[in-house]
């Protein structure tokens, strides 16, 4: 067997891929369940599976944001009772995303026509998308460098180290693969899968589409067609926008006003301000994408890129001269997540073609060394991987508040609500317990996000550095109907009579509020 021959064999074909997928996913490493947006995206649907006192919980009674992906994790947990094959999920999440821009390299450049170029491209590939990569970026530049070759703009991307809602962006680089092959039917299925599972897509799936129809016009010279196309993909993705609307729409002017100041300026201005997330590494991801569109100008995806790009730009310059927070919402540069990667790959198989190009005609000892070298590399990036993730379980257990949330666990109660500082994010799922309220986990509906937020003004008063922490407790007891409390160590006042503490560690106290107190 040749080289080629022996190349051809690990890079190609269905066991191939499934095998590729594997590595790309160990490579790229997750992070321990549960992690980050995971304390938020999963809440609906342990809630509606039954796990813990989750159904109790305020938050999980409010308008889920992502019922799809809810009823993912509903059926996962019913079935399994446990959050084990979300890595599984994940994993393969990962693979659609490996072989949608693998497929639109090999489109753009035939890069499966060369062994050799094939698997270097792959061991380049991997090696940009890989822990230890981000770890060099993280340590040269900052956290955002990370993910300076695969990621958008506002700290949005399809890819992290979690599974949650956002990661089916994978799904509109797969549409753009089939919509370039001609598979017009799966490219508007694809587009649909992602905007089903996070609605916030809506807005990048119709910039896509957009570019769609220009490419099926500039191709087909038929508006009949494209006007025909952009029917079907609004017919496909209705359900989603009719539901959002409905679920969504405003109480009220002013309420839904209010609600949307909270959001773009108080929870996530680093997702909708430009002045808050518009860094130099927004300035290179715009210079990988204006080399990306010289790339393929001559190409059908030029239009797609094009038009999609434009319309970004266009959008962001109105949001940063209008300041208008409904279209900030929106997300307009969400986009970026998927356009990112998308010209990363493209510059990457371009300048394989022009190098292998310059190359004389390797001999059968080049290629066998090439293949040696790229597998070698491949080898030191799973290791890379694989070894990330013991450290990142021993981070995520060395929680200082992990012995206090496990003795929450172990004696929650249907009737228990808890009272917890604002950044205490994990106690939730880590218990299973309902919380008041924290400042990660959000509501989406106008009037639940004005009563979140007058719920975490309370808490942040009760945590404040000089608070009367005893008289407040009192106080939210008897207006919040809440009355247990975890208190840090260096917030426990001396002596508080209506205090009975129910636990207590170096770190942690957790108070309950008796209904009387006690005289000296």
């Amino acid at each position: 067997m040749s080289s080629d021959s022996r190349i051809k064999k690990i890079t190609a074909g269905p066991v191939a891929f499934v095998a590729w997928s594997a590595v790309f996913a160990l490579v790229y490493t997750q992070l321990p369940l549960f992690t980050s947006n995971q304390y938020q995206y999963f809440l609906h649907g342990l809630a509606q599976a039954g796990y813990g006192y989750l159904s109790k919980d305020w938050l999980a009674g409010t308008a889920d944001p992502t019922p799809v992906f809810s009823a993912l994790v509903n059926i996962t947990f019913r079935f399994f009772h446990s959050e084990a094959p979300t890595y599984v999920y994940y994993g393969l999440i990962l693979g659609v995303y490996f072989y949608a821009l693998y497929g639109i390299a090999d489109f753009l450049f035939a890069v499966r026509r060369s062994p050799i170029r094939s698997l270097v491209f792959i061991a380049v590939f991997l090696g940009i998308h890989s822990t230890a990569f981000r770890f060099i970026l993280s340590r040269i530049w900052d956290g955002e460098a990370a993910y300076l070759f695969e990621g958008g703009v506002a700290e949005q991307r399809v890819l992290g180290q979690i599974f949650q809602p956002s990661s089916f962006g994978v799904f509109l680089l797969l549409s753009i693969l089939f919509f370039l092959r001609g598979k017009k039917g799966l490219s508007i299925l694809s587009l649909a899968v992602a905007v089903y599972f996070h609605s916030t897509y809506l807005m990048a799936g119709a910039l896509l589409t957009l570019g769609y129809l220009a490419a099926i016009v500039w191709k087909e010279r038929s508006w009949k067609s494209a006007l025909g196309f952009g029917f079907l993909t609004l017919l496909a993705v209705a359900p989603v926008a009719i539901y959002d609307i409905a679920t969504f729409g405003p109480s009220s002017a002013e309420v839904y006003r209010q609600a949307e100041q909270i959001l773009a300026h108080y929870r996530i201005p680093q997702h909708t301000q430009i002045s808050w997330w518009f860094r130099w590494t927004v300035i290179a991801k715009a210079a990988l994408l204006s080399a990306a569109l010289l790339v393929v100008r001559k190409n059908r995806l030029f239009p797609i890129l094009a038009v999609a790009s434009l319309g970004m730009l266009i959008l962001t310059a109105v949001e940063w001269g209008t300041g208008n927070d409904s279209l900030a919402l929106l997300f307009p540069w969400r986009i970026s997540s998927i356009l990112v990667p998308l010209s990363s790959v493209i510059l990457l198989a371009f300048g394989l073609q022009r190098v292998a190009a310059r190359l004389p005609q390797s001999t059968d000892l080049a290629a066998l060394l090439a293949t040696a070298a790229c597998m070698t590399a491949i080898a030191l990036l799973l290791i890379a991987g694989i070894a990330r993730f013991p450290f990142d379980l021993a981070a995520a257990a060395s929680d200082p508040a992990k012995p206090m949330m496990n003795l929450v666990r172990a004696n929650a109660v249907f009737s228990d609500v808890y009272f917890i500082p604002p950044r205490m994010e994990a106690f939730r799922i880590e218990t299973g317990a309902p919380v008041f309220v924290d400042l990660k986990s959000i509501p989406y509906h106008d009037t639940d996000i004005v009563e979140w937020y007058r719920r975490l003004m309370l808490v942040n008063d009760f945590y404040q550095p000089d608070a009367d922490r005893c008289a407040k407790a009192q106080v939210l007891a008897g207006e919040e109907d809440v009355y247990l409390f975890v208190i840090p160590a260096e917030m426990m006042p001396a002596a508080c009579p209506a205090f009975k503490v129910v636990y207590r560690d170096a770190d942690y106290t957790v108070v309950h509020i008796l209904p009387e107190p006690i005289p000296q």
